[in-house]
């Protein structure tokens, strides 16, 4: 963001009319001020995961910069979808025309192109990576108002769910929540995403959550918007066209930990439908032994972030004993 910001103040950049685009001083501030807070929460997010491991080595390395900026872009990106979702300015129930400004990657039906079309399949899972940390991290803060008979209110929980800037000031005015907030968020997930028995945060999750990044919404997506080349190539699974390599450890190149759990095969869904868009109807005891343990290891591997890490961390991940299910390929099927 900072690179955009330059160029937009630099000798080359026009406004629409032809005229040197400069930006106020009020959105200078602006800015900086949300660069900030990404730069916090970046910060925590960063050094929660490390210290969840609690052991030495390359898996808790400082972070390279590339790293970084992997997070930090992701934290961006989350925001802009928080923005376009707008949970607040339109009605509970989603539609066709919510799914094509979102969700439409193909403009082969002549239909306007949609968010997602800016953002390739791993990419839109460094967001949900975030959008997983962030989700538990608002959930923490909830029940800790909860234990404290400081209820949240749901205004309250909106604002931290769907804007940074409100979740880092709030971090940041109650530094004491926030810390046993993050030490919750440290601990492994739970399969599901909801704090059992308790009606009103379900309420509250279930009317902010980013459901454009779940499973539901990218079966629908694949329905109604099919995507004549990230879909085809996505489903043959044999062919050449549909593996890739692992190039290097670069922002813009297909992270290792994405290839790695794929077996360097591409698939055009991302999050919980990595194992959703499949379905499998386990036979026997055993079976469905075996498919809570894949949705587990998938929980495991959105906390972990694996999308968001350089080759020799994701390596040294898959050494940590808690994690050791997610070989090369766990994720090949």
């Amino acid at each position: 963001m900072s690179s955009l910001y330059m160029r937009m103040l630099g000798n080359n950049a026009l406004s629409e009319q032809g005229n040197r685009a400069f930006l106020s001083l009020a959105e200078v501030t602006q800015a900086c001020r949300t660069l900030r807070g990404m730069n916090f929460l970046a910060e925590a997010y960063i050094d929660t995961h490390l210290m969840s491991l609690g052991t030495e080595g390359a898996a808790t390395a400082p972070v390279s910069r590339t790293e970084r900026l992997r997070v930090l872009r992701a934290l961006y990106r989350r925001q802009i979808i928080c923005n376009a979702w707008a949970p607040t300015r339109r009605e509970p129930e989603w539609n066709e025309r919510d799914t094509a400004a979102i969700g439409n990657t193909s403009s082969h039906r002549q239909v306007r192109l949609g968010l997602f079309a800016a953002f390739e399949p791993w990419e839109l899972q460094q967001v949900d990576h975030i959008d997983f940390f962030v989700t538990r991290m608002c959930r923490a803060l909830y029940f800790s108002r909860q234990e404290a008979a400081q209820p949240m209110s749901e205004a309250e929980f909106g604002e931290i769910f769907s804007q940074i800037d409100y979740l880092v000031q709030y971090m940041q005015k109650h530094p004491n929540i926030a810390k046993a907030a993050l030490r919750t968020v440290q601990s492994p997930p739970r399969l599901t995403n909801y704090e059992p028995h308790n009606a009103t945060y379900h309420r509250f999750a279930d009317r902010y959550s980013l459901l454009c990044m779940h499973f539901s919404w990218q079966s629908y997506r694949l329905e109604t918007f099919p995507d004549p080349m990230r879909d085809r190539r996505g489903q043959q699974a044999d062919s050449n066209e549909a593996r890739f390599g692992f190039i290097g450890d670069a922002v813009d190149l297909v992270p290792f930990g994405w290839t790695d759990a794929l077996n360097r095969r591409y698939v055009n869904w991302f999050g919980d439908a990595l194992l959703d868009m499949t379905p499998w109807m386990p036979e026997s005891d055993a079976d469905e032994e075996l498919r809570l343990a894949r949705y587990a290891s998938l929980g495991l591997w959105r906390n972990a972030g694996f999308a968001l890490w350089d080759k020799k961390r994701v390596e040294a991940l898959k050494e940590v004993d808690s994690l050791r299910t997610l070989s090369t390929g766990w994720l090949d099927y």
